[in-house]
């Protein structure tokens, strides 16, 4: 079967909108004035300062800081030595690993 630009488009959109809908969801509805997410109350940063009021909740977010950074500085690594492996590859063997 070939694709056809329309449905590559329609397809890569698609993912795109199950993707970051959700999180545009989330950021939208942590400025919400309720406690409640069902109904909007008005705009609001008390849930950003209740972050630094609880201890367990600042620690997860420092976790997860901390994984992002130690991920992304192996991604760079290995990513880059694949680079560099690909880039000394000759061109039919490239071509074979790529396509």
């Amino acid at each position: 079967m070939k694709w056809t630009t329309p449905v590559k488009v329609s397809l890569i959109g698609l993912t795109a909108f199950l993707l970051y809908f959700p999180i545009v969801i989330i950021a939208v509805f942590a400025f919400n004035d309720s406690a409640r997410t069902i109904s909007w109350s008005g705009f609001t940063l008390r849930w950003v300062g209740e972050i630094f009021n609880d201890r367990s909740l600042f620690e997860s977010i420092q976790r997860t800081w901390l994984i992002a950074i130690i991920s992304t500085l192996i991604a760079t690594v290995v990513g880059t030595f694949v680079a560099i492996g690909i880039h000394d590859l000759t061109a039919a063997k490239r071509r074979r690993i790529l396509f």
